[in-house]
């Protein structure tokens, strides 16, 4: 009798005759890593954008493989006129990265989209994200998760740090406005928040553009630039709004990566690491999530 209980009790996933169920805890245990390596994908694939003196500019999010390296995409009013930044990735390692202005010129105009291109490196912990390939439908509500690196209050060589702010994905826009922003979500984004990603659980499905309650309220304008109406206006004030996948993806596919001159210079450009015992903490942070994805 102990026997078949025992081999009832190990093939219990194989059987559903043998009546025996799951321990609550290890259901428990398999959520809870599942969890937290869903939010380390989505911050392995989010970084952080500095100027060359370390100066927050904002967020971005790596989207995918390029010739000798990645695009990483942000928004353009985060990089400005800027011809380089510096790429922080989770590892807080410090690399220096050349903004593409080289898609097409109505791309530029009508998108609110700055493409970079950061050369690989052996020391890199960060991932491409997983780029959903099919837009969610907003009418079902789905639970969405905005990322990125809130502009700290206080200056600080450690600041600023990762933040996930969760929200409903909403069918408010029927029709894209300027800029591209084809997104309308709930989650509480920030300044500095601008260019990190919104994802559907580990699937990217846009970035951020501009957080709710605007601090300049103004007209919001339709692609064609005419301003929509009051009532929609005022919607769009409350919420935080964003860029699809879709559109990103085809800025990339006009995109083209820098030149081997281009690349060597970039390769010249020093950026100022964050402190190297946080670089060592993450580290140890990042073998410790893996490890626990198998400890079931």
């Amino acid at each position: 009798m102990t026997v078949s209980r025992w081999i009832c009790a190990s093939l219990f996933a194989l059987s559903a005759s043998c009546g025996v169920a799951a321990p609550q805890h290890a259901t428990k245990n398999y959520h809870q890593v599942t969890k937290v390596t869903d939010a380390f994908r989505r911050e392995s694939a989010t970084v952080l954008l500095r100027n060359a003196n370390g100066q927050h500019l904002g967020s971005g999010v790596i989207v995918a493989a390029a010739t000798r390296g990645f695009w990483v995409v942000s928004n353009r009013h985060v990089v400005g006129i800027k011809k380089l930044v510096c790429v922080v990735s989770i590892d807080r390692s410090s690399i220096p990265g050349m903004v593409i202005t080289k898609h097409p010129m109505s791309q530029q105009k009508e998108l609110d989209v700055a493409l970079i291109w950061m050369p690989t490196t052996k020391e890199m912990t960060a991932q491409t994200a997983v780029v959903v390939e099919n837009a969610p439908e907003a009418n079902d509500l789905p639970l969405v998760v905005a990322t990125g690196f809130p502009t700290p209050l206080r200056t600080s060589i450690e600041k600023p740090v990762y933040s996930e702010r969760p929200g409903l994905l909403i069918p408010l826009l029927k029709t894209p406005l300027q800029d591209g922003i084809d997104l309308a979500y709930t989650a509480d984004i920030q300044k500095g928040m601008s260019g990190g990603g919104l994802f559907l659980g580990i699937e990217l499905i846009g970035i951020n553009i501009a957080h709710s309650e605007p601090l300049w309220p103004g007209r919001w304008r339709d692609a064609s630039g005419e301003e929509v109406n009051e009532q929609l206006n005022q919607k769009l004030d409350l919420v935080s709004l964003g860029i699809s996948a879709q559109v990103i993806s085809q800025a990339i596919k006009g995109a083209k990566t820098p030149t081997d001159a281009e690349i060597r210079r970039l390769k010249e450009t020093e950026c100022k690491n964050i402190l190297s015992a946080t670089k060592q903490a993450n580290k140890l942070r990042i073998q410790t999530v893996d490890m626990q994805a198998y400890d079931l």
